[in-house]
This record gives C-alpha cells, structure tokens and sequence, in this order.
C-alpha cells in the first residue's frame, strides 16, 4: 500500500511516470476472453506470459520454501521430502507419486499437501506415511472435479453431467469408445453438435490426457498444450489408435477402475535415510509419539506448516 500511496502522489505532483500494468489471470478466464471477447486475438496473446507448473521440481518447490519458512522459528533447515514424508509410495518415489497425481498446479498442491497433513496428526504419525498420502488423495479427489466445475461450467453447461457419467467406469478409453459413450447420453443440456468438441473439451480441462499410439500421455499443462491436443481431437478419425486416459487425480471420487488408480493396495514404505528424521522401530514403522515428551518435535513444526499454508499465524 505505501507504494502504492507513493505513485498516487507523484500523479497528483504532476510527475511522469513511467507505469507498466501487470494483470494475473486465471487461465480459464483468459481461455474466455480470448475465445468470446477478444477481437484481434494475435495483439491480445503478444504480450501473454504463461506461469506453467508442468516441471516437476519447479511445482514442488513451492513446497519446499513453505517447509523452509515453517522451520526457521524451530532452528530446522532440513529436506523435508526426507524428514517429514515416506521415501516412496508403491515402489514409486514419493515425489514422482504426488506429481503424478495431482493437478500441476500450486493451490492444487498445497491444497493436497495440507489434506495429508490433517490425515498424518489426526492418526499420530510422526511422518506423512504413504496410507495418509493416499487417504488424503481421495478427499482432494472431490476437491479437483469441483475446481474443474466451477471453473469452465459457466461456459460448458454440459459438463457436470458428462464428468459424472464416468462414474464406476474404467480410466483408459479408446477414441471410438469415447465417442460412443458421450453420444449415448442423456444430458440436461446437450453436447456440442460434434462429440470431437466434447473430448476435446475433456483434454483441455484437463480431465483426460490424451495417449499417443507411441504410448506417451500427454495432458494440457499449459494454454499452448490445450491448443495443441483440442485441434489433434477435432482432426483425428474416431478410429484411430488415439486414446484417452482420465487423471488420476479423479480416480477416487469418480470410483474410476484401472491400473493407473492411485488409492489400491498400499506398500510398506521403506525408512527414511536423513538423520533428521524421526526414529522408525524395526520393519520400518514409526515410533508411536508421545505429544508430551515430543515437546517442540515434528507435531508443533508440522502444525506450524499447516497454519502457514493457511494463513492462520498471521
């Protein structure tokens, strides 16, 4: 605000000043405009610079400095993949895991992140265990097909229903499959009149990725990619070896099937390797906790993270 105070000043002094605007949109609201609104679309994108998510560590340092500066008043500056998370998550590191199954994007993630650590406290863990990474998953299941909802629904009044209907389905689709089973719905509001519009719709929301015939998934993770994979639907023949898979991060309130699905069988996490990291009794489960005699341990300073990732310690 103070400078703010300061420019306001400056103009009413008669100063010139040179002021530049920086405007942040979220990108369906700029998928909109540029869609319904803009005329001269080319001037509008020139001057457009997308924050993209889709690197892994890139998103997953966002993490990292809420760790950071949730440790500082603990005199704690460790790893805190290695200190407050189990190494891996059905033989896939749990780094690699979280990323594969959450939305690329940084609410999504911390949103995720502060799920599992509810889930690790209520059950008196003294890491976030791969049973809470996954128990969280399926309550921030819920939470990414509503974000998906209340972000594109007021342009695509069809979708709820069609999202909803891949309910108890399986989560790998064929492009004839797919077809057929959107064109044999009875919707409220009716399909566009090409279903090629309606999976593409689905890739760009990010609902579906779309599978290559080399085998390769790949997913709207940025405003150029949705582009990209929409004009591949719309040109490719129904049947085609083109496939489409639903993110994974669906799969526990949709009740998807597939070997993809992120909540089945949990596997023992091995121990962690920092010397940081609480003590595990033999087979690697964690020493039960004594809230007590842990005194300013790892529950406060993962309470502490919590409240900074909600902005309750301010």
């Amino acid at each position: 605000m103070h400078e703010v105070r300061v420019i306001h000043a400056k103009l009413e002094l008669g100063v010139d000043l040179d002021i530049r605007t920086v405007v942040f949109l979220r990108r369906n609201i700029f998928e909109y405009i540029i869609s319904s609104i803009a005329r001269e679309e080319d001037k509008l994108s020139a001057d457009v610079t997308e924050l993209t998510w889709d690197d892994r560590d890139t998103l997953l340092r966002v993490i990292d400095e809420r760790f950071r500066v949730a440790g500082e008043p603990y005199g704690w500056s460790g790893d805190p993949w290695q200190t407050f998370f189990c190494p891996e998550v059905d033989g896939v590191p749990t780094r690699d895991w979280i990323f594969r199954n959450v939305l690329p994007r940084p609410r999504d993630l911390i949103k995720y992140l502060n799920t599992c650590i509810e889930v690790a406290v209520n059950r008196d863990h003294k890491r976030i265990e791969a049973d809470d990474l996954k128990e969280a998953l399926k309550s921030h299941s819920s939470f990414a097909l509503k974000q998906v909802l209340a972000e594109y629904k007021a342009e695509e009044p069809w979708l709820q229903q069609a999202l909803y209907s891949f309910m108890g389905t399986r989560s790998e689709w064929s492009f004839k499959a797919l077809t057929d089973h959107l064109t044999a719905l009875h919707l409220d509001r009716g399909l566009p009149q090409d279903v090629r519009d309606a999976i593409a719709t689905l890739v760009a929301v990010r609902f579906m990725g779309v599978k290559l015939a080399s085998g390769e998934v790949r997913h709207a993770s940025t405003y150029e990619d949705g582009i990209v994979l929409r004009e591949k639907v719309r040109v490719t023949p129904v049947e085609s070896p083109l496939g489409f898979v639903i993110h994974p991060v669906f799969h526990a309130h949709l009740g998807i099937c597939g070997d993809e699905d992120p909540t089945g069988a949990l596997t023992e996490p091995v121990g962690v390797t920092d010397e940081s990291a609480p003590p595990v009794e033999d087979g690697g489960s964690p020493v039960p906790v004594d809230r007590k005699a842990s005194g300013s341990s790892w529950f406060e300073m993962i309470e502490k993270f919590f409240s900074t990732l909600l902005g309750r310690d301010k």
